[in-house]
């Protein structure tokens, strides 16, 4: 006989209590079901009816139905904890004042896994048996049972521990057979929904689980040289309350999407009365390495940084442009410049960041004098061939340049050479005879420099 088993695709009710309490709710229909019809005598098989059925049918045969549950690593961590489970269903037999006795079991196995699952319906996997229900006058029976850890063992703790191990194993599923305990008379009852309006076609059994999930707790800092404590950062972009450096620690509902970055931008100018300018460059996160990122983003589960530090450091001064030894070292033409530590901000005060090539006219003055100055550049940033995600300088040049001269009158055609540094050294291009390489800034007030040649 044919196999047939319902899947539905059903709403999940995620609850989460924010700020210090862990309290979660997923309740949900089951995702699939099937019946199975043991004939006396011989084996067990899947029963091709829509229904959800349980107990005697003619011929002498016994009817199980089993209900079965998934979820993932998001929805119910392995890490939670089980404070308590509820299951409501309706059993009616139309036209029968029968009373109504049943047996939950424990299937450890998905209804797709090719197992007998009447078969599992042993005392083993058995973890609840139900008092006497006595139908109402419309031939109902409503079961509303709710299990806790403690319940009294044999009289409810199984089924709480049941579904505790099962969210424990890994495994994200749940299997629950339903089997009308003896003596059952015939017709079989149909269970369907708790509530109202009743579909015999429909996910029936209602399963609530309520769970609490570890504390997450966070610092974020702002660490510049040796301090922590100095300025704000900014929580999933909420401006209107920022977070204190070092000081404030903060709960995130656990499996939370957050966003962080530091609210010290562009760059701080003398900083501390140091005569440095600091800026952003990486975040620290801890074990877990770096992100260049101006904004982290993360999830609030164990696995994360407890701990993120927005890593500034100190800028300097550079200068970028093209010469012509012909005209002495005139400046003129265009240059490109990549910085992938360029902030900017919008007119909402978003802040965001550049990793494009931008183009200026030379010479461009990279200066960190003020706050309406570039901002400097930082020293040492080599690429690191081994972390494509490590960003570092680049800079461009067009290989032919049209540019008019005052001395000639007329437009010339300009031709690229290479990069060099004044002073020698104080910079190094990853390839100093390609129109577009790596640069890395060795000093500050290098000059970095296009050689044109018409």
């Amino acid at each position: 006989m044919k196999t047939l088993i319902k899947f539905f695709f059903t709403f999940l009710i995620p609850v989460q209590i924010i700020f210090a309490q862990e309290q979660h709710i997923y309740s949900q229909k089951e995702t699939a079901y099937v019946n199975y019809i043991k004939p006396t005598n011989q084996p067990a098989y899947p029963w091709a009816d829509r229904e959800h059925r349980v107990g005697y049918w003619s011929g002498g045969y016994d009817v199980a139905n089993f209900n079965y549950w998934e979820w993932t690593q998001n929805i119910i961590p392995i890490e939670a904890t089980v404070t308590s489970v509820n299951i409501k269903f309706r059993a009616i037999k139309n036209n029968y004042l029968h009373t109504f006795k049943f047996y939950l079991y424990n299937i450890p196995y998905g209804l797709n896994s090719g197992i007998n699952l009447y078969d599992q319906c042993t005392i083993n996997n058995r973890v609840f048996t139900s008092e006497v229900y006595n139908p109402n006058t419309n031939y109902e029976v409503f079961v509303d049972l709710t299990f806790t850890p403690q319940s009294p063992v044999g009289n409810g703790w199984e089924v709480w521990n049941a579904i505790n191990n099962a969210v424990k194993s890994g495994n994200y599923y749940f299997t629950l057979g339903i089997r009308e305990a003896p003596n059952s008379i015939y017709p079989t009852w149909n269970l369907i929904q708790f509530e109202n309006p009743a579909d015999l076609f429909k996910p029936a059994i209602d399963l609530t689980i309520y769970y609490t999930t570890p504390n997450n707790y966070y610092t974020f800092k702002n660490k510049i040289q040796s301090t922590e404590n100095y300025g704000n950062l900014i929580l999933n972009n909420d401006l209107l309350h920022p977070i204190a450096s070092g000081i404030d620690t903060l709960f995130l509902s656990w499996g939370s999407q957050n966003s962080i970055r530091t609210a010290e931008l562009p760059f701080l100018v003398n900083w501390n009365s140091t005569n440095t300018t600091q800026k952003y460059n990486y975040w620290d996160l801890q074990s877990s390495g770096y992100d260049y990122s101006l904004h982290h983003n993360f999830q609030a589960i164990p696995s994360s940084p407890s701990e993120l530090k927005a890593i500034f450091l100190p800028t300097v001064n550079t200068f970028i442009k093209n010469i012509a030894v012909e005209f002495n070292s005139l400046n003129f033409g265009n240059i490109g410049f990549k910085d992938p530590w360029f902030y900017y901000k919008d007119a909402n005060l978003n802040w965001y960041q550049s990793n494009e090539f931008k183009n200026y006219l030379s010479p461009l003055n990279i200066q960190n004098n003020s706050l309406t100055s570039y901002g400097g550049v930082f020293l040492n940033q080599v690429p690191d061939p081994n972390n494509p995600n490590k960003p570092y300088y680049s800079v461009k040049a067009d290989y032919v340049q049209n540019i008019q001269l005052q001395q000639t009158g007329r437009t010339h055609k300009f031709y690229f050479q290479g990069w060099s540094a004044t002073p020698e050294g104080s910079a190094t291009f990853q390839n100093a005879n390609a129109v577009e390489t790596p640069v890395v800034f060795n000093q500050g007030n290098a000059t970095v420099q296009t050689i044109l040649n018409f």
